[in-house]
């Protein structure tokens, strides 16, 4: 799926997605390279990071009410440590929340 400016995405800093590490739900702004991506919050600020930004290696996109369940139960996904494009395809799976 292509992912254009402005669609709203999970964004992991790593390619294997662990919600323990960092990542964020945001809009789409723009690729550096084809594994570096810029992220941005609903008032279309970079997310900050390391040197005023943070670079995201993996991004999909996602529906809003998936993005809402991911914001919702952060705590607990980065605590038990999974991968967030897993629960993003169950969650699809069981409900059809896709983007």
């Amino acid at each position: 799926m292509k992912i254009e400016k402005g669609d709203y995405v999970l964004g992991t800093k790593w390619t294997d997605g662990m919600s323990n590490d960092p990542w964020i739900v945001g809009f789409y702004a723009h690729s550096l390279s084809e594994k570096d991506h810029i992220i941005l919050d609903r008032d279309g600020e970079p997310f900050n990071g390391i040197l005023g930004r943070t670079q995201y290696k993996n991004i999909r996109k996602i529906s809003p009410v998936v993005g809402e369940y991911l914001i919702k139960n952060a705590n607990e996904l980065e605590e038990i440590g999974v991968c967030l494009f897993d629960v993003i395809r169950q969650l699809e799976a069981e409900n059809m929340w896709k983007a």
